[in-house]
């Protein structure tokens, strides 16, 4: 962008009748993305004030998202100040389309300037892509520009165009700070995520093994029990991975050891069983998972009719041989020949 010559100032220059007004919202774009400390806050005073919001150049000026935008990405809290203070627009975004002044700051942890943003009444859902401000925030991990969205009284469960909410971010990142922060401030637990099959938070730090994110929201009152839209537990996510910690804390909680993906009768012991996850069978099995029952429909290569001793036995990972030898100790082999012959 232009810059001023030597000895000019803002006033000579842009005092010019025929300056175009483009060359006047480049010149104050300029000042903004200068990393001359404190003079650009006063040259950009003085072309504001040659051009007062009544002139044809200073609506134009006004008009412009440029000079909000470039502050905000400049995280220049004083020149939004100043442009706030002038009528600019907070809510203007991006020319090429992009994020608004407020998107940046929430995503960039510039609390300063998304307080004076909040207080000039900037949008907060939907800004950007379909997302609100605290949803960008929690992406970011940006725990001080939660905490101020919070105060403003941003709905804690808001939700994007997609679905997401703040709360399914967090698990996401595994920021447990940031969980413990959603939690106190009110953050449904138990929310189903449309965009991920009704799945619940609780399945997703499952699916991921991540405990202490899992101890957090079991603690708040998260269903241990849970299933999503296709009846999948979340203990039946955390035996498909092998994730005992999980397990363990579901179990503690009132999980219900036999129940897994209802819709196909799959057990957390099948599927753990099928996956050779050794050390999930033998705490299932220890915490008096019912190895005789069989599943109802196919689920991937298992027949109707399966049980986890079938599924072990077919299985040829390097697991398997202990996890058959586990099945059989803990008397599913007993219950398996008095049972129907499997398809």
């Amino acid at each position: 962008m232009d810059s001023f010559a030597d000895g000019e100032t803002p006033t000579t220059q842009l005092m010019d009748p025929f300056l175009p007004e483009s060359d006047i919202v480049k010149q104050l774009n300029s000042l903004i993305n200068s990393t001359k400390v404190g003079k650009n806050i006063d040259d950009a005073k003085l072309i504001l004030a040659a051009h007062p919001p009544a002139s044809a150049t200073g609506a134009a000026l006004r008009a412009s998202a440029w000079p909000m935008v470039t502050a905000a990405c400049a995280h220049d809290a004083d020149m939004i100040a100043l442009l706030l203070e002038h009528g600019f627009d907070f809510d203007s975004q991006h020319p090429s389309g992009g994020p608004s002044p407020a998107v940046f700051a929430a995503a960039h942890g510039d609390t300063a300037s998304l307080r004076l943003l909040l207080a000039a009444g900037c949008r907060v859902e939907s800004v950007s892509h379909g997302e609100g401000l605290l949803l960008t925030a929690v992406d970011a991990g940006s725990e001080a520009c939660v905490a101020v969205l919070l105060a403003h009284g941003v709905d804690v469960n808001a939700t994007s165009a997609q679905g997401a909410f703040p709360l399914a971010v967090a698990v996401d990142r595994g920021n447990a700070s940031l969980i413990r922060q959603l939690l106190a401030a009110g953050a449904d637990v138990n929310m189903p995520m449309s965009f991920d099959c009704g799945r619940t938070c609780a399945h997703a730090a499952c699916a991921k093994g991540d405990a202490e994110a899992l101890a957090l929201l079991l603690a708040a009152g998260a269903d241990a029990d849970a299933a999503d839209a296709a009846g999948h537990t979340a203990a039946f996510s955390a035996a498909a991975e092998g994730h005992e910690a999980c397990l363990v804390l579901l179990l503690a909680n009132g999980a219900d050891a036999d129940r897994g993906a209802t819709a196909y009768g799959f057990t957390p012991l099948h599927v753990a069983s099928a996956n050779g996850e050794t050390g999930v069978v033998e705490l299932l099995l220890g915490h008096g998972a019912d190895a005789s029952l069989r599943s109802t429909r196919a689920f991937f290569d298992a027949p109707p009719g399966s049980t986890a001793l079938s599924l072990a036995r077919t299985a040829r990972g390097p697991n398997h041989a202990r996890v058959v030898a586990l099945l059989e100790g803990g008397g599913a082999a007993a219950a398996a020949s008095s049972a129907p012959a499997e398809p």
